[in-house]
């Protein structure tokens, strides 16, 4: 069985449960896409502005412990990208039809337009199984990304960190298996 995996960004996202979120296919998307004017993107996560707390697993850089706590998210209008990378279900094994995609990511957090910026890699999971599972597994996945950028893409571990917050932000609401398709990806957001 297949998991299709999201990297996320230039969303437009969904009311009364329908969503249409575009997906960058190469290169060239995605450095439009992380060097875009910011824009509110994203499912509205709670009242008075967004924000609310969720736990999250984050590694802030290559070699550096993970940490695990509750931190306060919200919906914000930092640029993000969405890619469509394939795991195997269950898994945080890249699959090998992911390769020319993270390839191009790679190239792309390389471009001179993007090469002073930090990003980070944030894993998320639909609400399938139990959430601690899913918390665990999102951070997996989402270190997996990183480590390919940076054993095989060339990016520095100093530009990257890594964080997965299991099936608390959803991108859309988990009720049906498309929007739960949607929800299993890894982010990629410029930080600065």
């Amino acid at each position: 069985m297949l998991v299709w995996v999201c990297v996320l960004a230039c969303v437009a996202c969904a009311s009364a449960g329908a969503a249409e979120v575009d997906f960058a296919q190469d290169r060239h998307e995605i450095v439009k896409g992380l060097t875009a004017p910011a824009q509110p993107k994203g499912l509205d996560i709670g009242p008075a502005g967004g924000k609310r707390e969720v736990e999250v697993i984050r590694q802030k850089a290559l070699g550096s412990p993970s940490s695990r706590g509750f931190e306060a998210v919200e919906r914000d209008s930092s640029p993000k990208v969405n890619l469509k990378i394939e795991f195997d279900f269950d898994s945080a094994q890249l699959r090998q039809e992911s390769r020319p995609l993270l390839r191009d990511l790679a190239s792309a957090l390389q471009d001179e337009r993007l090469s002073g910026s930090r990003f980070a890699v944030n894993g998320h999971a639909d609400s399938v199984g139990p959430a601690e599972y899913n918390l665990v597994l999102s951070f997996r996945r989402a270190r997996a990304v990183m480590d390919y950028l940076v054993q095989e893409g060339g990016v520095s571990g100093d530009r990257l960190e890594v964080a997965g917050f299991g099936e608390a932000v959803p991108l859309v609401p988990n009720d049906s298996k498309r929007n739960r398709q949607l929800n299993r990806r890894v982010e990629i957001e410029r930080l600065e």
